[in-house]
């Protein structure tokens, strides 16, 4: 276009068909000039994306199922026999009859007091005696070692630990009814006692009359295990002896 404009006068004679030459006419003769075609417009091929890189897969774990144990039962060699031992199981009154003559003496003044109340019976079992008030448990007496125990029917948070050093039991069965436990185990403990039952059977209303009192200490003279065993008063079991057995 630009050569065009450039030369004046002249006839510019173009073929129909752009791939012809393209003809200028001039004073002297035709020059003709090569146009060459114009490339066809075409979408350029696109270059496709890489694809990203795999990621690399972990390797799965395996699971290993563990087989179950095999238990091997052994037999235990014929001279090797398992050592046996006799234990005794005593019986409250077991322990009254072989405890001391001062625990046999708190013992019966304890129960000739809960026995001046009309309405108290007192029923004997195997591990305690039992007091009852117009048929509900109010008092028990046991013997734990050696020392002899009195649990009555009072909340033991209402009265002073450094006078009765008594301990809460509501906790087991057996003292649900009774949660409130003292030792006797002198004559000033005794005393203290004492207070405690007056308190217990005032708060239930019952007024003490005089009685005739027993003499438990005498009643309860003292017998060997063999006596004791043949009274039934005394049961055994045969158990497997502990290392921690002397």
């Amino acid at each position: 276009m630009l050569l065009i404009l450039l030369l004046p006068r002249v006839r510019v004679e173009v073929d129909k068909i752009p791939a012809h030459p393209l003809r200028l006419v001039l004073g002297y003769g035709i020059v003709r000039i090569p146009i060459l075609p114009r490339p066809k417009k075409g979408k350029e091929p696109r270059e496709k994306p890489e694809p990203p890189p795999k990621k690399a897969e972990k390797p799965k774990e395996k699971v290993r199922i563990k087989e179950p144990e095999k238990i091997i039962k052994t037999a235990k060699p014929k001279d090797e026999e398992t050592e046996m031992t006799t234990r005794y199981k005593r019986s409250f009154i077991a322990r009254i009859i072989q405890s001391e003559n001062e625990v046999k003496e708190y013992y019966g003044e304890l129960k000739n007091l809960f026995l001046s109340y009309p309405k108290v019976h007192a029923q004997v079992n195997w591990s305690n005696d039992r007091f009852s008030f117009n048929g509900e448990t109010i008092a028990k007496i046991g013997i734990n070692g050696k020392q002899l125990c009195l649990y009555v029917a009072l909340n033991p948070e209402e009265f002073p630990t450094t006078v009765y050093h008594q301990k809460y039991e509501g906790d087991k069965k057996m003292y649900e009814k009774t949660p409130m436990m003292v030792k006797v185990m002198s004559a000033v403990a005794l005393k203290r006692a004492v207070r405690l039952v007056a308190l217990l059977m005032e708060h239930n209303g019952a007024v003490p009359v005089e009685k005739d009192k027993i003499d438990y200490a005498a009643m309860y003279p003292y017998k060997t295990d063999e006596e004791l065993l043949d009274e039934g008063l005394i049961k055994t079991s045969l158990m497997v002896k502990s290392d921690l057995d002397f």
